[in-house]
């Protein structure tokens, strides 16, 4: 075929486009943490814009559809299910899972692909699903993206360690333990992990913190380098928590950082709390932002309604800096 196809006008909001959650880190202060937490809507599956007498070959070349991880989405799978009232909990995890795990994270790629193939695999012959074409194409388009996925992850990943092996690389397990401000397990963030290392490339990883703990198995990094360590709202606009530090590693095979939110005392001078948010931020939350510890000079209970009427007092808090202390071990 001669030069590329022809697409009409109304097809160009069809094209499916992806964000995966593995992205670069975001540079600079002034962050929207709401990219990081959502993906864009899709419509692979709806035939009107192609016309209904097309075949599904044409129909997916006719939205933007191309072999490799197009099918690999987990928003596009849970949008499908939701039309025709299905329900899975296999796929849609294995797939965020493939995406959290940026190359050169290839063996946790290769689990995920694993976990999809037999999602996938016991889905195409379950009879609920066997009688919804459209699940049976996108399913069977699936399989095709994990099989060929598999095989370049695979070369991928030896081609890699043939080279990391001669810069000195080696397999660690990481685990970043992360403590707010207020010295409680941070809830509600997902973590941004960047690593470093001369004459090799960047890895950049990402997970939901549970618990306070966000862990990794199995990536190959550098004797000696430096981590970037971020952490973005996963509910609530609230403050976004960065810090960079370099580490060695020694003879364990596990790196453990705990991240603890720097904080300072500010005071402030307001008649009530919603003042005093409104003073420290546009969208500070009690708790999640700010710790009042005293009011007018005497010491805050926790639970208290504190009002000065039309009067200021003096408000004693405590706020994150939004830095990280780190510690490596």
């Amino acid at each position: 075929m001669g030069g590329a196809p022809v697409v009409p006008g109304n097809l160009k909001q069809a094209t499916v486009r992806q964000q995966d959650d593995c992205a670069a880190l975001p540079r600079g202060e002034a962050i929207d943490p709401a990219p990081w937490s959502r993906r864009l809507s899709q419509q692979p599956f709806d035939r009107s814009f192609c016309g209904t007498n097309l075949k599904p070959a044409f129909f997916f070349l006719c939205i933007g559809f191309t072999m490799g991880t197009k099918f690999i989405d987990s928003s596009a799978w849970k949008k499908l299910l939701k039309t025709h009232k299905l329900r899975d909990t296999s796929l849609a995890p294995a797939m965020s899972s493939y995406w959290d795990c940026k190359p050169p994270a290839y063996e946790g790629r290769l689990i995920a692909l694993e976990k999809m193939k037999t999602g996938a695999t016991k889905l195409s012959k379950d009879a609920k699903y066997k009688a919804v074409a459209e699940v049976v194409e996108f399913l069977g388009y699936l399989l095709k993206d994990i099989e060929a996925e598999l095989k370049v992850t695979k070369r991928d990943k030896a081609k890699h360690e043939a080279k990391e092996k001669k810069l000195g690389a080696r397999e660690v397990d990481l685990q970043f333990v992360f403590v707010d401000f207020l010295g409680s397990p941070m809830l509600s963030q997902k973590a941004f992990i960047e690593i470093k290392a001369p004459g090799r490339d960047d890895i950049t990883l990402s997970k939901p913190v549970k618990g306070g703990v966000v862990s990794f198995k199995g990536i190959e990094i550098m004797p000696v380098g430096s981590l970037r360590i971020m952490t973005v709202s996963t509910g609530k606009a609230s403050h976004i928590s960065s810090g960079v530090t370099t580490y060695k590693l020694g003879t364990a095979k596990n790196l453990t950082v705990r991240c603890e939110e720097d904080s300072k005392i500010r005071k402030i001078s307001a008649g009530n709390s919603a003042q005093v948010a409104k003073k420290i931020g546009s969208k500070a939350t009690a708790g999640a932002d700010f710790k009042i510890l005293k009011v007018g000079g005497e010491v805050f209970v926790e639970g208290e309604t504190v009002t000065a009427g039309n009067k200021s007092v003096s408000w004693e808090v405590r706020v994150p800096t939004g830095a990280f202390k780190l510690k490596v071990k």
